[in-house]
């Protein structure tokens, strides 16, 4: 009878019987249990006293279905016959199954050792409906492009899951997207790569926000991690390729983005990245097929700038105001500011001296003057045209 009471209350404290000569007699691995609590303390205990130390600590750990270590916290229990296990500064992931291991190299007081290691699998509870819910709602808003609620469900996901490694992704990526919120986008994916070291997709966000952050070397670093996770992925490259870019390795960039378009030629971010490319290059024409087609698949404010740009240095300056007034009118669309819509008035105003429409340029440097009073090249025109 009491063997059956002890695999029955196995679970809610890990039992070793100590020996004459050993902790436990031979090693034991528990059968799987489940609906563990995502807050889960271990209780390993013993029937003599343990030698505790530092070097204990690491004969406990905890690893997940893909093999990443969980931070631990491991103390000794108050009558120096257990071990606490608790998971460090977060908790355990819903429906994840995890892997509990206690190896050999523990002690007795009189320096009797564990004859063989064990180890105890346990799968904690799936989330609750409203985990599952505010998650399910994050990714829908990534997809629909509203990175404000993104981090807002996200926010409710880890108010019950401290632990969930999609959560903090999803709230990095948001944003690295809308770009204010750079230095807390860190911090999340710095976590979620704590949390689980092999996720692949985490560096992908990271390289991101590298990106965003203006450091295109380690950007690449890590966006060369991601790409391993799908291959077949497009976004990966493109950052990758604009990372490149940045940092004036013009060929990694192109061949990217090239291979982007071979396995997706209707891909507008890939045209328009490799329109940019081109255009540092000073390839003005292969710049403007490339702005053709991005815009054909998705018009864009930038593309049709810079379009413009290509236009107007090959001296095409009927074809340049034309697509820098495609540009002002998307901006009605995008989310452009002020300060750049005043940098299109002004170049169209450049663009209408050059071919002799004068009044027609004044008016486009006083609207760029209006939306943005710092606008210095706008004002020198001005002044220089109606000479005050």
């Amino acid at each position: 009878m009491k063997k059956t009471i002890k695999k029955m209350t196995i679970f809610s404290v890990i039992l070793f019987s100590l020996a004459s000569r050993s902790i436990i007699s031979k090693a034991f691995d528990f059968p799987i249990k489940e609906n563990i609590n995502n807050d889960k303390v271990w209780t390993i205990k013993f029937n003599k006293e343990i030698t505790f130390d530092e070097s204990v600590k690491k004969q406990i750990s905890v690893t997940d279905s893909k093999g990443n270590l969980l931070p631990l916290l491991i103390s000794l229990g108050s009558d120096g016959k257990s071990l606490i296990v608790t998971p460090d500064n977060a908790k355990y992931s819903y429906g994840e199954e995890y892997k509990l291991t206690i190896s050999d190299n523990i002690y007795d007081k009189n320096k009797i050792k564990l004859k063989e290691s064990s180890s105890l699998r346990f799968k904690v509870k799936q989330a609750t409906s409203d985990v599952s819910k505010y998650l399910d709602a994050a990714k829908q808003n990534i997809l629909a492009g509203d990175f404000k609620q993104v981090i807002e469900n996200a926010t409710k996901v880890l108010e019950s899951d401290t632990n969930n490694v999609d959560a903090y992704i999803y709230r990095a990526y948001a944003s690295a997207r809308l770009y204010t919120s750079i230095e807390s986008g860190f911090e999340d994916i710095n976590k979620a790569i704590e949390l689980s070291p092999n996720n692949l997709i985490a560096y992908s966000v990271r390289g991101y926000l590298y990106y965003r952050n203006h450091d295109s070397t380690k950007s690449t670093v890590d966006l060369n991690k991601g790409i391993l996770s799908n291959p077949s992925s497009s976004a990966e490259y493109l950052i990758r390729a604009l990372a490149n870019m940045t940092l004036k390795n013009y060929d990694e960039s192109l061949k990217d983005l090239n291979a982007i378009l071979e396995a997706n030629p209707d891909s507008a971010d890939a045209y328009s990245g490799r329109g940019a490319a081109y255009l540092i290059l000073k390839e003005y024409q292969k710049a403007i097929n490339d702005f053709d087609k991005s815009t054909s698949i998705r018009p864009s404010y930038y593309d049709y700038y810079y379009k413009s740009i290509a236009h107007f240095t090959l001296k095409s300056y009927d074809e340049a105001i034309s697509s820098i007034t495609s540009a002002i009118e998307q901006a009605d669309v995008g989310d452009i500011s002020d300060e750049d819509l005043s940098i299109s008035y002004l170049r169209r105003g450049e663009y209408y001296i050059n071919v002799g429409e004068f009044d027609i340029a004044i008016e486009d440097l006083q609207t760029a003057l209006e939306l943005d009073p710092n606008n210095t090249d706008a004002r020198d025109h001005l002044t220089y045209m109606l000479g005050n």
